[in-house]
């Protein structure tokens, strides 16, 4: 199957349900924008690392992290308090926050919108001091904590410093006393003392150089930092209502396209001269136009003179038309090819009676229709008229009906629907059968 064959099939076919997807999607964009008011942007500038990045993969992924703190619904929460204003958080970080790395730097760009300029102005600053405060604490919070715990060991290894001291203080007086023994062994006890404060002593020692390190580390940390605030007037942002539409459209062929492929899946179509010829085996022998009241005079001269070489080729003396639509008018179109072949017999064969009908051989004698047993020159030949396009499976009667009778298929006709700016002709035309049009 040709690629142009499956575009007139799903096009041409199903050109309506297409184009009502296509209204339905243009639709769908406009009601989205429906009730869209201006909208204001105001955009600040923030220092997110602490060394630059060295690619813009990092700028990117920098980026990425502002955007995740920016569009937290708590930060948001807390932003919206902040100034006062009562908005939905949700709405908020889902569609009016946006943020961009600029370059490969390690400075990127926020934006919040509201249909306020004050309000955009002002939760644009909101939001901007609470993604720094959050990038603060997240790059200090390690440090921190690792501060707070040397801080509480110095305060135990002070506090044992101090038990010492005391215990120190006791038995220096007791080794001042003139008992010997007494004295003696309070002599011995301070020296373990004073060993123990020594080695406290070291111990704090230890913690505080590495909380006064740390601290130093703290202090050197460089912060996270808004380098340029929202300032007015607020950037008055255009409606994206033509995007959308054309977006919504473009859905919708797609969708359209889709449906119309399933259904051609489901039931396929036959459509157009060739693939008609292709399916029933057998060539088109002419595509008549009605035209007002009646057929295209034209069309139905051209017809009827490619019937008569095919039945001059099958030796056929009757013609049957029959159509499988009960759309087409075979009757009509019967009489006015009958009329350019008078030497030949012209009926419109019914599918529902034509089997069971009786005919003349001339003779007398009556028998079924069909060609066994006739004698040469009496034989009937079948017409198939279609519509131009026409369901796969509506075909079958036809060829059960041909496979039962015997009949010779002479060829198709496809009876289309009139354009009238297709009808321009010439109104003399070369007839086969040995008449010409006045």
């Amino acid at each position: 199957m040709e690629p142009t064959e499956v575009l007139s099939r799903i096009f041409n076919r199903h050109r309506l349900l297409v184009f009502m997807m296509v209204l339905l999607g243009l639709g769908t964009g406009l009601g989205l924008h429906w009730n869209d008011g201006p909208t204001y942007q105001g955009t600040a500038r923030l220092l997110a690392t602490a060394s630059d990045p060295t690619s813009s993969g990092q700028a990117t992924a920098v980026a990425d992290t502002v955007r995740g703190l920016a569009t937290g619904q708590a930060l948001v929460r807390r932003a919206l308090a902040s100034i006062g204003v009562h908005r939905d958080p949700v709405q908020v970080a889902t569609y009016a926050i946006t943020v961009q790395s600029l370059g490969s730097s390690g400075v990127v760009q926020l934006q919040v919108t509201d249909h306020d300029p004050k309000v955009a102005l002002q939760l644009t600053n909101a939001v901007a001091r609470a993604v720094v405060q959050e990038r603060s604490d997240a790059a200090s919070s390690g440090l921190r904590s690792q501060i707070t715990a040397l801080q509480d060991r110095i305060d135990g290894v002070e506090a044992e410093v101090a038990t010492v001291d005391q215990k120190l203080s006791v038995v220096s007086k007791q080794a001042g006393t003139v008992d010997p023994a007494v004295a003696s062994e309070a002599s011995a006890e301070r020296a373990q003392l004073l060993a123990q404060r020594t080695g406290l002593t070291e111990e704090l020692g230890v913690y505080t150089r590495s909380k006064t390190d740390l601290e130093g580390q703290l202090a050197g940390e460089p912060q996270a930092a808004v380098v340029d605030t929202a300032q007015a007037p607020a950037v008055e942002v255009t409606p994206r209502q033509l995007p959308d539409v054309a977006l919504g459209g473009l859905l919708g062929l797609v969708l359209g396209v889709a449906l119309a492929g399933a259904l051609e899946t489901l039931r396929p179509t036959v459509m157009g001269r060739i693939a008609i010829a292709r399916s029933l085996q057998s060539p088109v022998l002419g595509e008549v136009r009605r035209y007002a009241s009646d057929w295209n005079r034209a069309d139905v001269l051209e017809t009827a003179s490619h019937i008569g070489l095919a039945a001059t080729g099958a030796e056929v003396r009757r013609v049957d038309f029959m159509s499988i639509s009960e759309q087409v008018d075979v009757a009509g179109l019967a009489a006015a090819v009958g009329k350019e072949l008078t030497n030949l017999t012209v009926e419109v064969a019914d599918r529902d009676t034509i089997v069971a009908r009786l005919v003349s051989d001339g003779d007398g004698s009556s028998s079924l229709q069909g060609n066994r047993g006739r004698r040469a020159g009496s034989v009937r030949g079948l017409v198939l008229v279609v519509p131009e396009a026409v369901k796969l499976a509506d075909l079958e009667p036809a060829r059960d009906f041909l496979a039962i009778s015997g009949w010779p298929l002479l060829g198709v006709v496809i009876a289309q629907r009139a354009n009238p700016l297709a009808l321009v002709r010439r109104d003399s035309t070369p007839n086969l059968t040995g008449e010409a049009t006045a």
